[in-house]
């Protein structure tokens, strides 16, 4: 194992013989992102830090989730909520500044270049922190197996997923293949989920809010275990959960409790 420093782990990336985790008392993330500066993309690593309190994205999410405008002829168009300032002000709460610049700049300077491109804070958040993509398994071919009526019901849903981070110590980009195993839904939990969204209607805007804490909740009682996360090195089971399921990042909780009840699963 590595990424430690001075005996804690410090980075949230560690190797386990050879293999990428997400060690989840990390102290540092890095996001890679493309940036367009004069004309030609670069590569950004924005160093952070990981939220000390889920209350801190739980805030402005709601601010973030897309709305509906019903026009003129009826037609119902998807408007995204201009109100992103509590999302900027976590950024830079949480910034730490860059890796791989061309030039050492002072922390000053870098937190300035963030103020003078505030776009790139929303996207920080956006393709970082609430970013996680298609698993290995999501990308292979077509599944090809044929429906089954009455089949045993499997006790366990596995929610999978990739993380695209920057490790500093290896100056290299990783990929790190996560997945959430939940134990399976039942219709009281289905029924729990809907409740948790609100529709307010507002003359021609329809605004979507969620009870973030049923989610999170609801998350907190299914997990049973996770597979490419470590808590000090150590697997995340079901022994330890109490140790470990309070450092899942809120938002890959969000991920998985919304794969789960997404509607692509039916009962056997």
């Amino acid at each position: 194992m590595d990424a430690k420093n001075n005996g804690h782990i410090s980075n949230v990336i560690l190797y386990v013989n050879e293999t990428p985790q997400y060690e989840l008392t990390g102290q540092e993330i890095v996001f890679p992102l493309n940036v367009e500066q004069d004309g030609s993309d670069f590569r950004a690593f924005f160093r952070m830090s990981p939220p000390d309190r889920a209350y801190e994205i739980k805030e402005f999410l709601d601010d973030l989730i897309s709305r509906r405008r019903a026009s003129e002829t009826g037609i119902e168009t998807e408007v995204q909520s201009a109100d992103d300032a509590r999302c900027r002000a976590f950024i830079d709460r949480h910034f730490l500044g860059f890796y791989g610049l061309e030039k050492e700049a002072s922390d000053d300077a870098q937190r300035k270049f963030l103020d003078d491109n505030p776009h790139l804070k929303m996207r920080v958040f956006r393709e970082g922190y609430d970013a996680i993509r298609k698993s290995a398994e999501d990308d292979s071919a077509p599944v090809k197996a044929r429906l089954r009526i009455g089949a045993e019901a499997i006790p366990e849903i596995s929610i999978r997923g990739r993380l695209l981070l920057y490790c500093p110590e290896r100056q290299a980009e990783q990929s790190i293949s996560i997945a959430h195993h939940l134990r399976r839904e039942n219709e009281l939990d289905r029924r729990k989920h809907t409740k948790a969204f609100t529709v307010i209607e507002r003359r021609d805007l329809a605004l979507v809010r969620c009870n973030w804490d049923v989610l999170e909740g609801m998350y907190d009682e299914m997990v049973i275990r996770l597979d490419g996360y470590t808590f000090n090195g150590s697997p995340c089971v079901k022994d330890n959960k109490e140790d470990w399921v309070r450092l899942v990042p809120f938002t890959h909780k969000i991920f998985a409790i919304n794969k789960t009840f997404a509607g692509t699963r039916v009962k056997n």
